[in-house]
Protein backbone atom coordinates (compact mmCIF):
# COMPACT_ATOMS: atom_id res chain seq x y z
CA UNK A 1 0.00 0.00 0.00
CA UNK A 2 1.64 3.26 -0.85
CA UNK A 3 0.46 6.25 1.54
CA UNK A 4 0.34 9.54 -0.14
CA UNK A 5 0.04 13.04 1.56
CA UNK A 6 -2.48 13.61 4.01
CA UNK A 7 -3.19 18.20 3.67
CA UNK A 8 -3.92 20.06 6.40
CA UNK A 9 -6.86 22.54 4.94
CA UNK A 10 -7.61 24.10 8.53
CA UNK A 11 -6.42 26.43 10.63
CA UNK A 12 -4.91 24.19 13.19
CA UNK A 13 -1.29 23.40 13.60
CA UNK A 14 -1.12 19.76 12.44
CA UNK A 15 1.94 17.36 12.15
CA UNK A 16 0.41 15.24 9.29
CA UNK A 17 4.28 13.91 8.78
CA UNK A 18 3.47 11.92 12.27
CA UNK A 19 -0.20 11.32 11.58
CA UNK A 20 1.76 9.11 8.50
CA UNK A 21 3.93 7.23 10.39
CA UNK A 22 0.75 6.46 12.64
CA UNK A 23 -1.29 5.15 10.32
CA UNK A 24 1.77 3.52 8.57
CA UNK A 25 2.88 1.41 12.03
CA UNK A 26 -1.00 0.41 12.69
CA UNK A 27 -1.53 -0.82 9.04
CA UNK A 28 1.83 -2.43 9.31
CA UNK A 29 0.68 -4.01 12.98
CA UNK A 30 -2.10 -6.02 11.47
CA UNK A 31 0.37 -7.82 9.62
CA UNK A 32 -2.26 -7.85 6.01
CA UNK A 33 -0.89 -4.74 4.20
CA UNK A 34 2.62 -4.25 3.64
CA UNK A 35 3.64 0.01 3.12
CA UNK A 36 7.14 1.17 1.95
CA UNK A 37 9.19 4.12 2.59
CA UNK A 38 11.47 3.22 -1.21
CA UNK A 39 8.61 4.49 -3.14
CA UNK A 40 6.77 7.78 -3.40
CA UNK A 41 4.91 10.42 -5.64
CA UNK A 42 7.03 10.99 -8.68
CA UNK A 43 9.27 8.43 -8.21
CA UNK A 44 10.95 9.83 -4.96
CA UNK A 45 11.14 8.52 -1.62
CA UNK A 46 10.81 10.35 1.48
CA UNK A 47 13.68 8.37 3.07
CA UNK A 48 16.57 8.34 1.15
CA UNK A 49 18.64 5.99 3.22
CA UNK A 50 15.96 3.23 2.49
CA UNK A 51 15.86 4.28 -0.68
CA UNK A 52 19.42 3.47 -0.98
CA UNK A 53 18.87 0.29 0.83
CA UNK A 54 16.74 -0.91 -1.43
CA UNK A 55 18.59 -0.35 -4.64
CA UNK A 56 21.76 -2.22 -3.40
CA UNK A 57 19.57 -5.57 -2.09
CA UNK A 58 18.17 -5.17 -5.47
CA UNK A 59 21.52 -5.05 -7.54
CA UNK A 60 22.85 -7.54 -4.79
CA UNK A 61 20.07 -10.03 -5.85
CA UNK A 62 19.96 -9.39 -9.55
CA UNK A 63 16.81 -8.11 -9.78
CA UNK A 64 16.61 -5.85 -12.60
CA UNK A 65 12.78 -5.15 -12.18
CA UNK A 66 11.46 -2.20 -11.37
CA UNK A 67 9.15 -1.71 -8.39
CA UNK A 68 5.73 -2.64 -9.05
CA UNK A 69 3.24 0.16 -8.52
CA UNK A 70 1.16 -0.67 -5.04
CA UNK A 71 -2.31 -2.44 -5.50
CA UNK A 72 -3.78 0.18 -3.03
CA UNK A 73 -3.11 3.78 -2.34
CA UNK A 74 -4.18 5.87 0.80
CA UNK A 75 -4.56 9.93 0.70
CA UNK A 76 -6.56 13.06 2.46
CA UNK A 77 -7.34 15.94 3.83
CA UNK A 78 -8.43 17.27 7.01
CA UNK A 79 -10.90 19.46 6.60
CA UNK A 80 -12.40 22.51 9.01
CA UNK A 81 -16.22 23.79 8.61
CA UNK A 82 -16.92 27.39 10.67
CA UNK A 83 -20.90 28.42 10.97
CA UNK A 84 -20.92 31.73 12.83
CA UNK A 85 -24.71 32.56 14.89
CA UNK A 86 -23.91 35.90 16.66
CA UNK A 87 -21.65 36.01 18.83
CA UNK A 88 -21.51 31.94 18.83
CA UNK A 89 -18.87 30.00 16.30
CA UNK A 90 -19.05 26.07 15.66
CA UNK A 91 -16.58 24.44 14.37
CA UNK A 92 -16.45 20.95 13.19
CA UNK A 93 -13.66 19.51 11.67
CA UNK A 94 -13.53 16.17 9.64
CA UNK A 95 -10.78 14.12 7.75
CA UNK A 96 -11.93 12.95 4.11
CA UNK A 97 -10.11 9.89 2.74
CA UNK A 98 -9.42 8.19 -0.44
CA UNK A 99 -8.76 4.95 -0.70
CA UNK A 100 -7.83 3.71 -4.00
CA UNK A 101 -7.86 0.01 -5.65
CA UNK A 102 -6.84 -0.66 -8.71
CA UNK A 103 -8.99 1.45 -10.54
CA UNK A 104 -12.34 1.56 -8.10
CA UNK A 105 -12.34 4.63 -5.70
CA UNK A 106 -13.77 5.29 -2.35
CA UNK A 107 -14.29 8.24 -0.44
CA UNK A 108 -15.21 7.84 3.51
CA UNK A 109 -16.00 10.98 5.99
CA UNK A 110 -15.10 10.93 9.47
CA UNK A 111 -16.42 14.17 11.53
CA UNK A 112 -13.92 15.13 14.46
Amino acid sequence: MAISRIQNKTQLQIDTDYLIKKIRVALSKTEKIQTSTTMGIGGKTDDPLAKSIGEQQKFISGDNTSDKPPYYSLSGKILQDKVKSGRVTQVTSSIESRHEQGAEEYLHFSRC
